[in-house]
């Protein structure tokens, strides 16, 4: 899926780019060709690669130095090359927030559950103090009839 070609002052010519455009993966993620010094090369080979990449699903890293691909198209490339880069970074950057909102949803969820395993807890705590409670009335409430019984 990656594809890292160094062409650097290669013989070649418009018509051998174009060749090589046409064989290109249709699902290339990365390209990173090096065409500096390829004396023979124009605006019309890098044509050739740019309509048969995706730029906002391909990384695109092209050198051209010393070719005659013209300033415009350089500028060109450039500019989807960044506009990709851009892309990525925002999406980078929605997925980290989208991931921190569910973060703190679960940690939300956690809390909730504990505070309410917490409240359950006293609830039974404080059922059990009332039912000792109950049960010490009633051991007086039997003493103090007893006591009575033998007083009488």
């Amino acid at each position: 899926r990656e594809l890292n070609l160094n062409l650097r002052a290669a013989k070649l010519s418009n018509d051998d780019i174009k060749q090589f455009a046409d064989k290109l993966p249709v699902n290339l993620e990365a390209l990173s060709l090096d065409i500096s010094s390829c004396s023979d090369i124009n605006d019309e080979g890098i044509a050739a690669i740019a309509r048969r990449i995706d730029f906002d699903k391909t990384g695109v890293e092209i050198r051209v130095a010393n070719t005659k691909v013209s300033h415009a198209t350089q500028s060109w490339y450039k500019t989807q090359a960044g506009l990709r880069e851009r892309r990525l970074q925002a999406a980078t950057t929605i997925q980290a927030a989208y991931r921190g909102i569910l973060a703190r949803r679960r940690f939300r969820e956690i809390m909730e559950r504990e505070k309410k395993r917490e409240q359950e807890r006293r609830r039974r705590e404080e059922g059990k103090r009332k039912a000792a409670e109950q049960e010490e009335a009633r051991r007086k409430a039997k003493e103090e009839e007893e006591a009575r019984r033998r007083a009488a």
